[in-house]
């Protein structure tokens, strides 16, 4: 069961005293069973995020190789294309230019594959894995807003079946203000800003992200396989 709510004020109704103990004492087990069924579904989401988190780390490493493979590569090339030109212009017909020519052709290659996965990686790959982090985010801020109204419906309801005696013997009419409950219910307010903070970063760096697609793809450089990548997942 998902404690997922529509508005920050619906937790009022789930904890409002509207249980009576006998009715409290019955509910008890399932409102226990519905707490440590979102208590399991945080510890899901965060390690979801966290997986997701390693990845986007993943992609910094390999981003900074890239960076500088791409910088050692293009200056073995310029070294290689001086000397090459050198050697041609010393040897003249002696020079064996096909072979030279290939292997700077082979360096020009590696150039441009190193630096073609770079950019796949920066606009392609990254942004993707960053939305996918954000939208794990956004799953365990909904996770934990779940478990601390599970957690406040739990302690209303203890706290209502408890009170059974009391209340029979005050004619059936006590009014309880839960402290503990009470700050659950604040807590909740604060994790549901968090689920709307979340959910507007995944959207942001979603429309951010096909904006960047947009602009590829005018360019001719989207293909296929960058597409599979994206909407595949």
């Amino acid at each position: 069961m998902s404690f997922e709510l529509e508005s920050k004020n619906q937790l009022f109704e789930l904890t409002g005293p509207e249980l009576t103990p006998l009715e409290a004492e019955q509910y008890l087990p399932v409102a226990q069973a519905q707490f440590a069924e979102q208590t399991r579904e945080l510890e899901k989401a965060k390690a979801q995020s966290a997986q997701c988190k390693d990845v986007c780390d993943q992609n910094g490493q390999t981003a900074r190789f890239l960076a500088s493979k791409s910088a050692a590569l293009t200056a073995e090339r310029d070294e290689l294309k001086t000397a090459s030109r050198n050697e041609l212009f010393a040897m003249h017909g002696d020079c064996d230019v096909e072979g030279v020519s290939g292997v700077l052709r082979k360096k020009e290659d590696a150039v441009n594959f190193v630096d073609a996965a770079y950019s796949f990686l920066l606009e392609v790959k990254s942004p993707a894995d960053t939305i996918v982090w954000l939208d794990a985010l956004a799953n365990e801020a909904i996770a934990e807003h779940g478990e601390i109204c599970a957690a406040a419906v739990l302690n209303r309801t203890r706290t209502i079946a408890a009170l059974g005696p009391v209340m029979q013997s005050e004619g059936g009419v006590v009014g309880v203000i839960g402290g503990t409950t009470e700050r659950l219910k604040e807590q909740a307010k604060v994790a549901y800003k968090r689920i709307e903070s979340a959910r507007n970063a995944a959207r942001d760096a979603r429309l951010a992200y096909e904006r960047t697609q947009s602009a590829r793809v005018s360019k001719g450089i989207v293909t296929s396989a960058n597409t599979a990548h994206v909407f595949g997942r």
